[in-house]
């Protein structure tokens, strides 16, 4: 039940709120992480939606 309250608020089940700007490289590296991990395992969905928020950080720090 919860993971539909979440699905409705926002994006996936995984908590897409503000990361502060002295996180956001160690967020990065442990998304890269997941990401790479995702791929490796052929999981190509999850891969993109890591892409995506490691994008969306990106575009935060810049």
């Amino acid at each position: 039940m919860l993971e539909e309250v979440l699905n409705d608020c926002q994006k996936g089940g995984q908590h897409l709120g503000k990361v502060p700007a002295s996180q956001i490289g160690t967020r990065r590296k442990q998304l890269e992480n997941l990401l790479e991990d995702a791929v490796e395992s052929e999981r190509f969905e999850e891969a993109a939606t890591l892409r995506d928020q490691i994008r969306s950080l990106d575009q935060v720090g810049s």
